[in-house]
């Protein structure tokens, strides 16, 4: 009797995968809850032992679930993020060994270093405290030279005028007169509870990311600050984000605000532009 591995639903709770989907591209997805440990899990000796099992001759062949099987409002993470010539090597090669009969030979599997192992993430962009977690994440791993450049656009996007309105020294001319006042006094009214009103520069670390997550989600409606009017804005100081591959971070960070916006529009009757 043939036994049938069994097929699992799309989603748990907790979850690591392997796959080449249908273009011969070589997948890595996790759960939101060990995307932290992602790439110790899907390790390059796991990937490896992966693609020598994958290209042994197969007697079977089962069919992928269709797209519209997967669970809605989800956003996989790194889906659009630029390959690198590593990794569109690497899927060559699968798709080259797929077409072949027997597969490869044992002197051309490629075992994948961490820096080429594509780890996605499936996050219910309905889920807002988990979305919030994510965003400190990339700005964590951003860096925190990088970060402070960021603010300082993010706050001139919500803020135009704050060096004259909300000084954060708290000298502010009064009818003409310069007068000195308490700097949390001098504060945009939408500045985050918690987080003090002076240069971002200086901010503590968790208040830096407070801000630049609090201008990133709570100023929509307020102050029309989207997830694309960020990304233009933050073009203008892109030389100054080092090593230039942290801007891969970024575009994901922005990609996957935007799915949140989609849904919130969706939830709230707006038309998403």
């Amino acid at each position: 009797m043939s036994h049938q591995p069994q097929q699992c639903p799309n989603f748990r709770e907790h979850f690591a995968l392997i796959y080449i989907d249908r273009k011969g591209n070589l997948r890595h997805e996790v759960s939101a809850s060990i995307f932290d440990s992602a790439q110790s899990i899907l390790s390059p000796q796991v990937t490896e032992a992966f693609l020598k099992a994958v290209a042994e001759p197969r007697t079977n062949s089962f069919p992928e679930p269709p797209d519209s099987q997967l669970e809605p409002f989800t956003a996989s993470l790194a889906s659009n993020v630029p390959r690198t010539p590593e990794k569109r090597a690497i899927q060559r090669e699968i798709r080259r060994a797929r077409t072949e009969e027997q597969g490869w030979n044992a002197g051309t599997a490629i075992s994948p270093t961490p820096a080429q192992i594509h780890v996605t993430a499936q996050l219910p962009v309905n889920q807002r405290d988990l979305l919030r977690r994510y965003y400190e994440k990339v700005f964590q791993n951003l860096q925190q030279a990088n970060c402070r450049v960021i603010s300082k656009i993010y706050i001139r996007l919500a803020e135009p005028r704050r060096q004259a309105q909300y000084p954060y020294n708290g000298r502010k001319s009064v009818e003409g007169k310069m007068q000195q006042f308490n700097p949390e006094e001098t504060k945009p009214p939408w500045w985050p509870l918690g987080v003090t009103h002076r240069e971002p520069d200086h901010l503590p670390k968790s208040e830096r990311f407070a801000l630049l997550i609090h201008i990133l989600c709570e100023l929509r409606i307020s102050h029309g600050i989207t997830a694309r009017k960020l990304k233009n804005a933050e073009r203008l100081v892109q030389h100054q984000i080092t090593p230039n591959e942290r801007l891969q971070l970024l575009d994901e960070l922005y990609w996957v605000r935007e799915e949140e916006e989609k849904f919130l529009d969706a939830v709230t009757g707006r038309l998403h532009i």
